[in-house]
């Protein structure tokens, strides 16, 4: 009998550390989901911000907020794209803009229709997408975030704090990029400190 219950007790306990193991092993593939994902925020968003410094570099600060509104609703067919841009000022910031990027080949007020301003128009796509998939991508990792305080309670913070901390970061840095503000210098400075500050927590949350 006493064989019997010593035996049964191992089957317990074999059966409790597998529970244990497949759990801890969900608990591993959810924070690696997640720290992917805000690690995909984070770069998105300094794309994001490389474009707004190019741009106001470019245009000046007094066009610069208008330049990047005008990119982030761009027509994503480039015919509406073409038939749409009619006013001189948009014109202009084509023309300033596609010539920095080497993409221009004429000196004239207005593009040709070209791989040039195609290139452009790529260009402004390329930005409001990025600023698309930041805000949806920042929307569904706060709903993780959310969902693994639930599920893991008063676990949440041993298993998941510092990957926290890295997303809360990384969430003001969303607002950051979409938002430009201040001037050209303190921007650039701001987002430098962001890339730090990122990059100390991203190396402190990459435990796996």
């Amino acid at each position: 009998m006493k064989k019997f219950i010593a035996l049964l007790m191992v089957v317990i306990l074999g059966i409790s550390l597998c529970a244990c193991g497949e759990s801890s092993q969900d608990t591993k593939e959810l924070y690696i989901s997640e720290y992917n994902k805000i690690t995909d925020l984070s770069q998105t968003c300094e794309s994001i911000c490389d474009v707004v410094i190019d741009v106001w570099e470019i245009v000046g600060a007094d066009s610069a907020a208008a330049c990047l509104s005008y990119m982030a609703n761009v027509p994503d067919d480039f015919e509406a794209f073409w038939d749409a841009s009619e006013t001189p000022m948009e014109k202009l910031w084509q023309c300033e803009i596609a010539e920095e990027y080497g993409w221009l080949h004429n000196s004239s007020f207005g593009i040709s229709l070209n791989t040039d301003a195609m290139e452009f128009h790529t260009m402004c796509k390329d930005y409001k997408n990025a600023c698309i998939k930041a805000e949806e991508l920042n929307n569904e990792i706060e709903a993780d975030i959310k969902s693994l305080r639930n599920t893991y309670g008063d676990k949440f913070e041993s298993e998941f704090g510092t990957l926290n901390e890295l997303y809360v970061e990384v969430s003001v840095f969303v607002d950051f990029s979409l938002n430009p503000s201040g001037s050209l210098i303190s921007y650039t400075s701001d987002y430098k400190n962001y890339e730090q500050n990122i990059d100390k927590l991203s190396k402190a949350a990459d435990i796996y």
